[in-house]
């Protein structure tokens, strides 16, 4: 999980968007609606993508470029360090 929410934030509303497609994305992170992303390797695999540190990193550098406070991704590996 990243986060860049300040220190001592209260929570209120947090819209999360719900996927890993980059059109939905593109669509709909620049309006600034959500507070975040999450992902899961079901979404994942529906968007094409392999639930792997090495193929989800670039997708959350991309959504780091959008006004966002927390991406939420998970992935799997065969090893501890993976």
């Amino acid at each position: 999980m990243v986060s860049r929410a300040a220190p001592g934030e209260r929570p209120g509303l947090r819209l999360f968007l719900d996927t890993a497609d980059r059109a939905a994305l593109a669509r709909w992170l620049p309006t600034g609606l959500f507070h975040g992303v999450t992902t899961n390797p079901t979404i994942l695999d529906r968007a094409g993508l392999r639930s792997r540190f090495d193929d989800i990193a670039p997708l959350v550098q991309e959504i780091l470029s959008c006004p966002v406070q927390e991406v939420q991704a998970q992935c799997w590996g065969t090893e501890t360090d993976a």
